[in-house]
C-alpha cells in the first residue's frame, strides 16, 4: 500500500463520460488522500480549469473531444509546467504509450487497470509535483 499524502493532493479529472467521472472521482477520493477540485469533459474545458484551478494532478483521458490529445497535453505542460500528468485510456494504449515516451513526466494507466493503480499513479504525480514546486529533486 503506497503512503497516503498530506494535504491532500489536487486532481482536475478530464473524461468525457460523465458516468465515468462520476466513478473516478468516488474511486480517487475513496482514501481521503485526493480530492478531485474540477472536472471537464473535453479539451477546451480541462484547458480553462487547469488555468483557473491550478491542480497538482491532471488525470486525462486520451479521447476527451474538443482536441487532439497530443495538443491538449502540450497545452495543459505550458500552462501547467509543475502539475503531474496520468494518461487514462482503454482504447488506444499505443498512443498512450507513445506520449507517455514523449512526456517522460507523465504516467500511464490503463482503464482496465485495478483501481488502485490509477490511484498510485495520481500519487506518484503528486509527489513529483510538489518536488518540482518546491525546487527539490527526486530520488
Amino acid at each position: 500500500m503506497t503512503a497516503e499524502l498530506s494535504p491532500p493532493a489536487t486532481v482536475l479529472l478530464c473524461e468525457d463520460s460523465a458516468e465515468l467521472r462520476t466513478v473516478l472521482r468516488a474511486s480517487l477520493e475513496r482514501d481521503h488522500d485526493i480530492q478531485v477540485i474540477a472536472e471537464a469533459g473535453d479539451g477546451p474545458s480541462a484547458l480553462a480549469l487547469a488555468s483557473s484551478e491550478r491542480p497538482e494532478v491532471i488525470v486525462l483521458d486520451l479521447t476527451v473531444p474538443g482536441m487532439d490529445a497530443h495538443e491538449l497535453l502540450e497545452r495543459l505542460r505550458k500552462l501547467t509546467r509543475d502539475a503531474g500528468v496520468v494518461l487514462y485510456s482503454g482504447e488506444r494504449p499505443s498512443a498512450m504509450r507513445t506520449l507517455a515516451s514523449e512526456f517522460p513526466d507523465v504516467f500511464a494507466v490503463s482503464k482496465t487497470s485495478p483501481p488502485d493503480e490509477l490511484r498510485d499513479a495520481v500519487r506518484s504525480a503528486a509527489r513529483s509535483s510538489r518536488r518540482a514546486d518546491t525546487g527539490v529533486s527526486g530520488s
